[in-house]
């Protein structure tokens, strides 16, 4: 397909329009039973089903979750950075009996349009979302980085975007696209695992924070994670070259860990890498969130309730068709918000 530019757009399937059912994000608390207000807080350092390590009085201890806590429509309803009520057990054994209220809470949506489909969430109580991505091993994708970008403005969280592996050079293309976000609001860093080169910046911007650390498989963000704290000796992986990789990574990290940094009351959240990231049936109006440039533009729109989908006298096409990453963005947009059929490989 083309737009009307003349800019052939090409999509990927993991940037089609999601059309999960819509799934509560953030859950209310959960209780095992009431009255447990008594019981000890721990934090929740990792979640691997049932069976978790949690941190209570500056000791690390594993714990299960009660049964009665596996809420029916999570793949997990405790994960990394979750506050919960403990019960102690013979054996120096603890019980998750429940799960605290979020401040925050990021995830994804998994499943189709059936009763299976679910909000999967990857970690709570967080202050900073920082997409790692690679600008060619595995390749840049834009399209990722728009419903990682708006999922973190649904819940007020500030987002960063850390171009790691600079070291493998930046096009020309990627560049103009960083600044595009750039001019969004969104902080930029660029690092190297490799060579050290942005690390100490990225330090700065994780300080005194709970930070998510995401992205695709193979992206690097052990080895991010190793550069700007070396005691970690965290596992990590090369790039799947082969057809089934498709150039996106194989999976170094297997759950979503809590890690505390040498930095004062600092943490990051190290989570597996994603191959797409679903974001569910979202109102327009919640959309627009993640796309401030469209928000500016429509108060020029000369029709009432345009719907920036090629109607006549539309600013937000007028105006973001005047660049690429405008182009990027309008396409990203028009396809989350279901305003064109999807077809293959928006990136």
């Amino acid at each position: 397909m083309n737009n009307e530019s003349g800019r052939a757009i090409n999509w990927d399937e993991e940037d089609l329009p999601d059309t999960f059912e819509r799934y509560q994000r953030r859950s209310a608390p959960l209780r095992a039973h009431a009255n447990l207000e008594s019981l000890p807080l721990a934090t929740v350092i990792e979640a691997r089903g049932r069976d978790t390590i949690v941190s209570i009085g500056g000791e690390l201890r594993s714990a299960r979750i009660a049964s009665r806590l596996v809420a029916a429509k999570s793949l997990s309803p405790i994960v990394a950075g979750d506050a919960v009520r403990v019960t102690a057990l013979p054996g120096a054994h603890l019980r998750i009996d429940a799960l605290e209220p979020r401040r925050s809470v990021l995830g994804r949506f998994v499943g189709k349009t059936d009763t299976r489909s679910s909000f999967d969430p990857i970690a709570a109580n967080i202050d900073l979302v920082v997409l790692v991505c690679s600008p060619a091993s595995p390749p840049f994708r834009p399209g990722l980085i728009d419903r990682y970008l708006t999922a973190a403005a649904l819940e007020n969280l500030p987002f960063a975007i850390c171009l790691n592996k600079n070291d493998l050079g930046v096009t020309a293309e990627v560049e103009a696209m960083l600044a595009g976000y750039a001019s969004t609001g969104v902080s930029i860093f660029s690092t190297s695992a490799q060579t050290n080169d942005g690390v100490d910046l990225l330090m700065i911007a994780l300080e005194k924070k709970i930070s998510l650390l995401t992205g695709h498989s193979g992206v690097g963000k052990s080895s991010l994670l190793n550069a700007i704290e070396p005691g970690l000796a965290l596992k990590t992986g090369s790039v799947t070259q082969a057809a089934a990789g498709d150039g996106k990574g194989r999976h170094t990290t297997t759950s979503a860990r809590l890690i505390p940094l040498s930095l004062p009351d600092t943490y990051v959240v190290d989570s597996p890498g994603v191959r797409g990231f679903g974001l569910g049936p979202i109102a327009a109006v919640d959309l627009l969130a993640g796309f401030p440039e469209v928000v500016a533009a429509s108060q020029r729109c000369r029709i009432r309730h345009c719907r920036h989908n090629a109607e006549g006298g539309c600013a937000v096409e007028a105006e973001l068709s005047k660049t690429e990453f405008g182009i990027h963005r309008l396409a990203s947009y028009r396809s989350l918000a279901g305003g064109y059929p999807p077809e293959p490989g928006l990136d």
